[in-house]
């Protein structure tokens, strides 16, 4: 009872200026009332703002997060297609250090470099766009 009486008597002395009105406040019920209602509007209001803060944040890091590795992801792909795009060329072409791979060989460097690449977009672009379910 004593630390309701001290809660009491900090949140009318916050609220109100002083522990006078409190006194009063305890003689009606509706007084009473009203000020541990405004005390827990105002620490609802806190706990909103800070949930909505700590939202901000955490979105704003996911955003830099994802632009950074979508570059990577970007970056890999295009040294991923320039490698492949060599050693095509470097096969094809007569030169001093010519590859010579098979038909299905290249065939199959090819398809897996195609498909490596679409799946490499897919999952780049679920993860850019990500947006949760209700």
């Amino acid at each position: 009872m004593q630390m309701l009486a001290e809660f009491l008597a900090s949140e009318a002395t916050e609220l109100s200026g002083g522990s006078d009105q409190l006194l009063e406040a305890l003689k009606d019920n509706d007084q009473f009332h009203e000020i541990v209602v405004k005390k827990l509007q105002r620490d609802k209001t806190r706990a909103e703002l800070e949930l909505q803060k700590l939202q901000n944040t955490q979105f704003q890091e996911d955003m830099e997060q994802r632009r950074t590795y979508a570059r990577k992801v970007v970056n890999l792909a295009i040294i991923w297609l320039s490698c492949v795009l060599a050693v095509v060329i470097m096969s094809a072409l007569p030169t001093p250090w010519k590859l010579t791979f098979s038909d299905n060989v290249l065939i199959a460097l090819l398809t897996t470099t195609t498909i490596n690449v679409i799946g490499l977009a897919v999952v780049v672009v679920n993860y850019l766009f990500y947006r949760p379910k209700p």
